[in-house]
């Protein structure tokens, strides 16, 4: 991702315009959090139909395609291939904690 932010201002202006772009970093990471509960939440529906289901927790060739499409994305998005991986394993590894904890009650 190239990191060049094409922000207009005033020699002067440089902290009132650091600190509107640090209030939009806080809601960006407040709209991230509540994705990522959402997607919890939907993880948390997979494991009980897993578990009513009988089906084994770890699918591999989910997480397989969820791995690829986010790659693709990240790419797309311009984000280091490397930092998408970290995430999505950051991400699958607590999706697979809660659907154990879900799954064995």
């Amino acid at each position: 991702m190239t990191v060049n932010p094409k922000l207009e201002f005033e020699s002067g202006d440089i902290g009132f315009v650091m600190e509107r772009c640090r209030e939009r970093l806080d809601q960006l990471d407040t709209t991230l959090i509540a994705l990522i509960a959402e997607r919890m939440r939907l993880c948390a529906e997979i494991a009980h139909l897993k578990r009513e289901g009988n089906i084994a927790m770890m699918q591999p060739h989910r997480l397989q395609h969820v791995r690829t499409k986010s790659v693709k994305e990240g790419r797309r998005q311009g984000l280091d291939e490397r930092f998408v991986n970290r995430l999505i394993d950051v991400i699958t590894q607590e999706s697979c904690r809660l659907e154990d904890l879900i799954i064995e009650e």
